[in-house]
């Protein structure tokens, strides 16, 4: 079946400068399925990811410091956190220069608009389509 099995729970990385984003994003997942560790900010995220290695990565784009491109470029530089999915959750517009950037890592995108008019049933979805193995 599509649905996740009810027995396991999934990994999520979830990864926005902004706790109040997190917090929202966190609220989509059902607590049952999901375990939502939360990162503020790019560095924590790749140190996260490596010592967790989540099943799936949500990650916002417009961050100080380490942005979520440098944290996409270091995902899949590192053999160990390579295969983790990672959806782009941002309020950013995305440019056909972004899509490129993120294309030649073959990840999935959500368009999530500005993040208030949030779709939570296509944003699980999505995320559900990253966890299915490939």
């Amino acid at each position: 079946g599509l649905q996740p099995s009810q027995d396991r729970t999934y990994a999520v990385l979830v990864v926005d400068d902004d706790r109040k984003n997190i917090d929202v994003i966190a609220a989509f997942l059902p607590a049952a399925s999901y375990a939502v560790t939360r990162a503020t900010g790019g560095k924590e995220a790749i140190a996260l990811a490596q010592q967790l290695l989540p099943d799936v990565v949500l990650l916002d784009l417009m961050m100080p410091e380490v942005s979520g491109f440098d944290v996409v470029d270091a995902l899949h530089g590192d053999a160990t956190t390579a295969g983790i999915p990672i959806i782009v959750v941002t309020a950013k517009e995305i440019t056909a220069m972004d899509r490129a950037a993120f294309n030649k890592h073959a990840d999935e995108y959500v368009p999530a608009g500005r993040k208030a008019e949030f779709d939570r049933v296509r944003f699980l979805d999505e995320v559900r389509r990253a966890l299915r193995p490939t």
